[in-house]
């Protein structure tokens, strides 16, 4: 209610430890929501994060990066990281960290007015800001572009600020810039998929093409989760089939898909995708 009130002197003019309080709760329940489909515990979403914080990029003042991958690769989930250590590091006059979707931007009038919106008109000026734009690829290609170059005159005319994206590959133009995020380690992937699923099932006879899609943390989270119950994975195709009824499953009365012919549907449009 203080946020809203304050929006016609700057809506970020509370307290730096105030402020990050809230955005760690909005970025835990990003997270929680990103993360529904797997039914795991918070200790395991944890231990999740903890596999990707390695790969959270440093991103100096005045820059624009993006992270590229492929889906499922974690693009998200180190932009998160990274948006999490812009809170660490908030002070009274240090940049405001920022978390902006891409198509919120597509849709608000442009990336200076979703700033705007979300931290004041005088803050990016005064003291910058720390922007995550997450999924671009969720956007046509024109309008990801578009978004691509405002963030370039962005951190251009505001040395203090810096903008992390995300997209999958073929989505952007390539540049030297771009920060390849090609998953986890094979090691840190069976880690990951044996301690989510209780070590009672071993990775040992999957085929290397399996292995490789567990390296993408999205498809270790699923195969640890699905494992759990005791079954087991033929691949990318029945992870992704396996996450669709989980999904369509645990979704609220009101969400629920009555109809048997719609949900194989869904299915057979998750195995073909």
């Amino acid at each position: 209610a203080l946020v809203q009130a304050s929006h016609d002197i700057g809506r970020w003019t509370i307290a730096a430890g105030d402020l990050a309080v809230w955005l760690r709760r909005r970025s835990k329940e990003r997270r929680r929501i990103r993360l529904a489909a797997f039914d795991v515990s918070t200790e395991a979403v944890a231990l999740s994060l903890s596999a990707v914080d390695g790969l959270v990029p440093v991103i100096d003042p005045g820059s624009f990066r993006v992270l590229v991958g492929p889906f499922g690769a974690g693009k998200s989930e180190i932009a998160e990281a990274w948006h999490l250590r812009a809170l660490d590091e908030l002070d009274d006059n240090g940049p405001v960290p920022v978390w902006i979707y891409a198509r919120n931007v597509a849709t608000g009038g442009g990336l200076d007015r979703a700033i705007a919106a979300s931290v004041g008109l005088g803050q990016n000026a005064s003291r910058g800001v720390q922007v995550v734009i997450d999924g671009l690829d969720e956007v046509d290609g024109m309008t990801a572009e578009g978004i691509a170059m405002d963030a370039r005159v962005l951190v251009a005319g505001s040395p203090k600020s810096s903008v992390l994206a995300t997209a999958r590959r073929g989505v952007l133009p390539v540049t030297d810039s771009d920060i390849d995020v090609d998953g986890l380690s094979e090691e840190a992937a069976r880690s990951l998929v044996g301690t989510l699923s209780g070590r009672r099932h071993t990775t040992l006879e999957w085929t290397p093409q399996l292995v490789e899609t567990i390296r993408r943390p999205f498809f270790a989270l699923a195969a640890g989760s699905l494992l759990a119950t005791g079954a087991a994975p033929k691949g990318q195709a029945g992870l992704i089939k396996y996450l669709v009824e989980r999904a369509l499953r645990v979704g609220s009365s009101a969400s629920r898909i009555p109809s048997d012919s719609l949900f194989e549907l869904l299915v057979k449009l998750a195995v073909t995708l």
